[in-house]
C-alpha cells in the first residue's frame, strides 16, 4: 500500500513513523524525512494542497550508524535541487 492509499483509509497514518527533520522551503512548501516503524526512511514533500503532496522513499539511507542525524538546511537543499 503506498502512503498515498494510506492517508486515504486513515488521516493520522503517520502518527507511528518517527520525524527526523523539517525544512521549511517557502510559505508553500515544506519538505519533512521520516523514520518508518520498519527502520526504513522517506521523505514527504508538502505542497500548498494535500493532494499535491510527493513521497520519496530513501531506501539507501542509512542514519541508524551515526545515532539522530543532524541534517542542515544547506545539506539537504543541496541534494534534493
Amino acid at each position: 500500500m503506498t502512503e498515498y492509499e494510506k492517508r486515504a483509509e486513515d488521516p493520522c497514518w503517520q502518527r507511528k513513523h518517527t520525524g527526523i527533520a523539517v525544512f521549511t522551503i517557502d510559505s508553500h512548501n515544506t519538505s519533512y524525512l521520516y523514520r518508518r516503524e520498519n527502520g526504513s526512511y522517506y521523505w514527504q514533500h508538502c505542497r500548498k494542497e494535500a493532494e499535491d503532496d510527493i513521497f520519496v522513499d530513501a531506501n539507501e539511507l542509512q542514519l541508524d550508524l551515526f545515532g539522530k542525524p543532524i541534517l542542515t538546511k544547506k545539506f539537504i537543499m543541496d541534494e534534493i535541487l
